[in-house]
């Protein structure tokens, strides 16, 4: 939701429920919201990679205009930070809205003259375009190149190997959000922020490193 909307509704006292978190800071505790910690789950999700052996980790985010984009960057970044590794930033690319904005987000990782063993997706529909630049270069997932997404969508499970992910509670979220609204216009006292928890799905696409 575009946030000169989210402030003119708050200032209008008008009963809204934001799913997501708010980019304004100064209302981001007094606006009623639902989302995941999409910051914590990136930052879990890179080390779950370093755990496993990889240390040069690729990454595709989305436009970086939308806060959940940017709090999973900067988990992905943190991560970094908190293993004591270099951050490069010549494998990190905007995957843009779309699964060919990724596909080509991939193939510039590629065109790098020392490829990273793992890249993380933040978002399942987007590992496919990762998959198909992947494939294109005659590299295999995940012998040569793991690959972790993001969301836990059905397609995750259908592309092969099938994709270890985060499961985000996406019909969850409407739900508590649609009840949120719901009570808040009855005025029933409403927790302000909700964040719910997701969990780390492992499936075949991820490599463990000797």
């Amino acid at each position: 939701m575009n946030d000169l909307l989210v402030e003119k509704l708050y200032e209008m006292q008008f009963p809204f429920v934001l799913l997501g978190r708010s980019m304004n800071e100064r209302l981001a505790n007094e606006i009623y919201s639902v989302d995941t910690d999409n910051y914590t789950d990136s930052k879990e999700a890179v080390k779950y990679l370093f755990q496993i052996g990889h240390r040069r980790i690729g990454f595709i985010h989305g436009p970086l205009k939308y806060v959940v984009s940017q709090d999973r960057l900067n988990g992905y970044i943190d991560a970094h930070k908190e293993a004591l590794l270099p951050v490069d930033y010549s494998i990190i690319k905007d995957g843009g809205y779309t699964i060919i904005d990724a596909y080509r987000a991939t193939k510039e990782i590629l065109k790098n003259p020392s490829i990273p063993s793992a890249i993380f997706v933040n978002d399942d529909l987007k590992a496919i375009g990762a998959y198909r630049a992947i494939i294109e270069a005659g590299l295999k997932i995940p012998d040569d190149i793991s690959i972790l997404g993001h969301n836990n969508y059905e397609i995750s499970q259908i592309l092969s190997p099938q994709l270890s992910t985060i499961d985000v509670p996406i019909k969850m979220l409407g739900a508590v959000a649609t009840q949120k609204l719901f009570d808040l216009i009855e005025n029933k006292e409403v927790e302000t922020r909700t964040i719910l928890e997701t969990r780390f799905i492992e499936r075949n696409s991820c490599k463990k490193l000797t």
